[in-house]
């Protein structure tokens, strides 16, 4: 791989392969070698569709498969490698087992994988623990007869926890008797004497307030004071709204659908007290308040085009930030999911140079005994680096997208505006008013008229009898009409005025809110740090713990005549 320094295009491809997996720059996706061509995913496959469609051909697979999947908290239809690694560990399989399960199951280049790898490695426990050879070629053969993996303790098991879990694989091997083994018997949890206090922040607040936005007819509307407190608080305890997969698609054989579980701490108790009105607001809240118009700045027009021409940059620089952060979380999961297969490794060596060739061989007994510390803290280092992926989604990438949500929906705000036709048809309304004005008046003028000259005439010949005046109504019937077109259409722009000013309104809200949301980065890069600050001190904390191991270990030469 080209380091970004020495090949300007490769560090360009880094930010802008489409996505993580398909990067050739990055070392986790580099083309392995010598792995099977065979899909793992669907060598159970009709197993897996007679599970879900009881009139399918074949035998179901047994539940336990997919009670370890949905327990292995399943994240995009598929779970980490550490996930299964903990499954595997409750199974009492040997590391050298279990590491030749993972290398059949999962390349080197994966850190997750998908339901039906899972249950290949599930089924590979299952044959290991009833002794058989553990490869493709006879798992294929025994798919119809699989035997059910034995898992005590699966439903116990805390997947988000940073439990080392290579000292719960099973060895039959012991150390040599004759002489002690200079390494420590016992190593420290250096999460439960860790050095790191915290950052200093108070508790997390309640999620359960409501956002302080000002209406109309509200006390503190009045109060900017009481509103800038309010929207403060209210920012703080700011609601996270988590939205995962459901483990399992719903529906008939054709037409499966996906649910979506969301979870949230302020979303139940407002279902509970809010009833959604689906009426239009624009209408039901007319006519406005006098005082309405006094709130909406004078300069509102000026701060939207402002917004509206830095907003599509902002929104970029965003998009790539999200990019670059997560393809940076993927990796740290990659990484977690390297330390946890070099453990396995070790400790499988361990177990297999624990008996030298050499009888009574000191040496090579205290070497393979701190094979399995180094074992036992790299997991250790591969949990926390677990963790700090799981953090580092959960917060720092979701709290991106929410922002780069949130200056997108803004724009959208904007368009909608745009093409908005209350401002035209204001337009259209004032000239025909105007119009239809100076046409009463042209009527009227010569309703008047008419009526002079008939009065002139009569009395020219001598009579002023009505029947020879004329019809002085000629013109009510069109002066009626333009009068109540006149009235009409006043009283739709007045409708349509008050709904521009509640636009407005409604707009310096909605920006106003964008604004105060600013004050939220502020929130996600201190929780960035902090996790940070705690990973490191945790990683820290385990190599040190781990160095005077290392520096325990034979390195005289002649201790392995």
């Amino acid at each position: 791989m080209s380091l970004p320094d020495e090949n300007d295009d490769a560090m360009t491809a880094s930010f802008t392969a489409s996505t993580f997996e398909n990067d050739p720059n990055d070392p986790w996706t580099a083309p392995s070698q010598g792995l099977s061509p065979v899909d793992l995913s669907t060598i159970l496959c009709k197993r897996l569709l007679a599970y879900d469609e009881p009139q399918s051909p074949g035998m179901p697979l047994p539940p336990i498969y997919t009670t370890a999947f949905d327990l292995a908290q399943p994240s995009g239809g598929k779970v980490t490698v550490l996930a299964v690694n903990k499954i595997m560990a409750v199974s009492g399989l040997s590391p050298a087992a279990v590491d030749k399960i993972m290398n059949i199951v999962v390349a080197p280049t994966r850190s997750r994988i998908t339901k039906g790898e899972c249950s290949v490695a599930l089924a590979l426990v299952a044959m290991a623990q009833k002794n058989m050879e553990l490869t493709i070629e006879n798992l294929t053969a025994h798919r119809e007869d699989l035997p059910i993996p034995h898992l005590p303790g699966l439903e116990s098991i805390d997947f988000g926890s940073t439990t080392d879990t290579s000292a719960m694989y099973s060895t039959s091997s012991t150390t040599p008797r004759h002489h002690p083994v200079n390494v420590r018997s016992s190593m420290s949890d250096p999460w439960r004497s860790s050095t790191y206090k915290g950052n200093g922040y108070p508790p997390p607040p309640s999620y359960l307030a409501s956002p302080p936005i000002p209406t109309t007819d509200s006390a503190i509307a009045q109060d900017p004071e009481a509103v800038r407190v309010d929207m403060h608080h209210w920012f703080l305890n700011l609601d996270t709204i988590r939205i995962t997969f459901a483990p399992e698609k719903e529906g008939i054989f054709l037409f499966k659908h996906t649910n979506y579980i969301v979870e949230s701490k302020e979303l139940a108790l407002w279902r509970k007290n809010v009833v959604i009105s689906t009426e239009d607001e624009f209408t039901s809240q007319l006519p406005i308040p006098e005082s309405l118009p006094k709130q909406v700045p004078l300069d509102l027009e000026l701060q939207l085009e402002n917004l509206k021409r830095r907003l599509p940059t902002s929104i970029e620089y965003f998009r790539s930030m999200v990019h670059v952060m997560d393809r940076v979380q993927k990796r740290t999961e990659a990484t977690a999911a390297d330390f946890m297969r070099y453990s396995l490794a070790l400790n499988a060596l361990a177990d297999c140079e624990r008996q030298c060739h050499v009888e009574d061989c000191f040496s090579c007994g205290q070497l393979s005994e701190g094979y399995s510390k180094i074992g036992s803290h790299i997991c250790q280092a591969s949990n926390v680096l677990e963790e700090q992926a799981k953090a580092m989604q959960r917060g720092m990438v979701e709290d991106l997208k929410r922002h780069r949500d949130l200056l997108v929906s803004v724009g959208e705000l904007l368009e909608r505006r745009d093409r908005s036709r209350e401002g035209t048809m204001i337009g259209i309304l004032q000239k025909r008013i105007t119009s239809n004005e100076a046409k009463l008046r042209g009527l009227n003028a010569s309703a008047a008229a008419a009526a002079s000259a008939a009065v002139a005439a009569a009395r020219a010949e001598g009579s002023v009898s009505a029947a020879t005046l004329g019809d002085p109504g000629a013109y009510d019937a069109q002066i009626d009409k333009v009068t109540n077109n006149i009235h009409s259409d006043r009283a739709n722009l007045q409708l349509l005025s008050q709904r521009q000013v509640l636009m407005q309104y409604t707009l310096w809200t909605e920006i106003t809110y964008y604004h105060k949301n600013q004050a939220t980065i502020a929130t996600l890069y201190q929780n960035f740090v902090h996790e940070q600050i705690k990973s490191s001190q945790s990683l820290r904390d385990n190599w040190k713990s781990l160095s005077p191991i290392v520096y325990q270990l034979p390195m005289d030469v002649n201790g392995f005549n």
